[in-house]
């Protein structure tokens, strides 16, 4: 059964996996992994898994192909507080596709916005395509590049700026975690924009890059999504005061008609300052000449 959102001509995108059965769809070898699709009734699943240790298995979509603009990743609805910034933004980028369900539901629920999605695996994007229902178009754009490449040559300024990228065992590219890579992102958004970062706070040189992150942005404020992973808002600007915040989360959720709870997450935000010290250290921040942190 099917949520009364969706649109059909989104839905029959879909049906042709239905019939599938449960268990593997597609495995394709990627460098030092295996990129994999996999279906459980009606979850369908993108994951990275090392080659050398099939246990990683590290999911990095899933999607309900009979509700697929409901976000399944608690942290993904979260990344939607984004529009607490910017409400009505006009141009959105996606570093790292995965299987493309968050750009799928930023295309259907913001139609003003333009998203760019920049994802250096072509395996990936054949797998959000086949799979996943991702479809480029006029205001849903991709570019097959390295997500820092592609920032340093273009000029293009955003709204929104998301950054969602892992391999498995939650590793992000080092050149993808240092101060240079973060005032090249700051260079990229416009003045009141917003970058908008996944971390896994307990995974490797989580604190480290949260720090790094202060080091350049002024403000930044953390959804903690669970007690392992923490969405980061960067920006210049501190968000709305508590109530208002609130107030605005509600009107956007009735807005948009998103099928997840933004209200829920928006109470959950703190300002990265007030976090207690025993989760606030001040290791070193990331460069590009010690990218993991040591000298």
């Amino acid at each position: 059964m099917s949520d009364n959102t969706t649109p059909p001509q989104l839905l029959v995108r879909y049906d042709w996996l239905h019939g599938k059965p449960n268990g593997t769809l597609f495995v394709h070898p990627a460098g030092a992994h295996y990129i994999v699709v996999s279906k459980l009734g009606n979850q369908l699943l993108l994951s990275i898994v090392d080659r050398q240790d099939p246990r990683s298995n590290f999911v990095q979509t899933a999607l309900d192909i009979t509700q697929p603009l409901a976000l399944q990743f608690d942290y993904m609805q979260a990344m939607l507080l984004s529009l607490l910034w910017v409400p009505q933004p006009q141009r959105i980028g996606m570093l790292g596709l995965g299987g493309g369900a968050l750009p799928l539901v930023l295309h259907h629920f913001l139609p003003q916005a333009t998203i760019d999605c920049i994802e250096i695996s072509p395996t990936v994007v054949d797998v959000a395509r086949r799979f996943f229902g991702f479809q480029p178009d006029e205001r849903l754009q991709l570019c097959l590049s390295d997500g820092r490449d592609f920032l340093a040559t273009q000029t293009t300024r955003y709204d929104i700026l998301l950054m969602d990228i892992f391999l498995d065992k939650g590793q992000t590219p080092s050149h993808l975690l240092t101060i240079e890579f973060q005032q090249l992102c700051r260079q990229r958004l416009n003045d009141n924009g917003v970058l908008v970062v996944n971390i896994a706070q307990d995974g490797p040189l989580g604190a480290e890059r949260l720090h790094t992150l202060r080091q350049v942005f002024p403000y930044v404020t953390i959804c903690p999504v669970s007690d392992v992973t923490w969405v980061c808002f960067a920006a210049t600007r501190p968000p709305r005061p508590g109530h208002e915040r609130l107030t605005l989360a509600q009107s956007l959720a009735t807005q948009y008609a998103f099928p997840f709870p933004l209200h829920h997450w928006a109470t959950k935000l703190v300002d990265s300052r007030t976090l207690p010290a025993g989760t606030n250290p001040s290791p070193p921040p990331l460069t590009d000449a010690t990218p993991s942190g040591t000298a």
